[in-house]
């Protein structure tokens, strides 16, 4: 099912909220704040989606009609923000401004072959992105990268400049792995 409820006003300020369901399979729902959407738009989104492995595979296999022998199972969840504006819609894109923070969650993800075998993939699994994109300068911030996973972790964030000057910023990244 889809639902879709909003609007603007005739200043361009309004909120949308949509909202997809199919199910256990799936369930996204996305709430937008906009304001000046006709001359300088400013727009401040949070998103949640939440999928039973299990069924959204079904649902998407069935749909691309395809036929594996291996199937997934486990629950995932992705949550967000996004934050965009631009000054001048007439410009655009030069002087926009992106910034984004994002969330992913998987719990018992495993894959079951043809045979019911089951294999453990991850137990818990969580990977987190924040960053951000600034055209005036063509510069990108990656302010958060966190991973973490049973047999794996990593942690970084950097940014780069490519505008008229190339500057590297300081950048790290750690990775831990446990391959045994």
């Amino acid at each position: 099912s889809l639902l879709h409820e909003g609007g603007l006003d005739a200043r361009g300020v309004g909120r949308q909220q949509l909202r997809i369901s199919a199910g256990a399979a799936l369930d996204l729902e996305i709430a937008a704040d906009v304001t000046g959407a006709f001359s300088a738009p400013d727009v401040r989104a949070e998103m949640a989606a939440g999928a039973d492995l299990a069924e959204l595979g079904k649902v998407a296999g069935e749909a691309a009609g395809l036929k594996t022998g291996v199937r997934t199972e486990g629950k995932a969840r992705i949550r967000g923000r996004v934050e965009a504006k631009v000054p001048d819609l007439r410009a655009a894109p030069a002087g926009m401004t992106a910034r984004a923070d994002l969330g992913l969650e998987a719990a018992d993800v495993a894959a079951v072959d043809g045979e019911g075998r089951r294999h453990e993939i991850d137990r818990s699994l969580s990977l987190r992105l924040a960053g951000s994109w600034e055209a005036k300068t063509s510069t990108a911030v990656l302010e958060a990268l966190k991973l973490e996973a049973s047999f794996l972790s990593a942690e970084g964030r950097g940014g780069a400049s490519i505008g008229k000057e190339i500057e590297i910023r300081a950048s790290s990244l750690r990775v831990r792995a446990d391959l045994e």
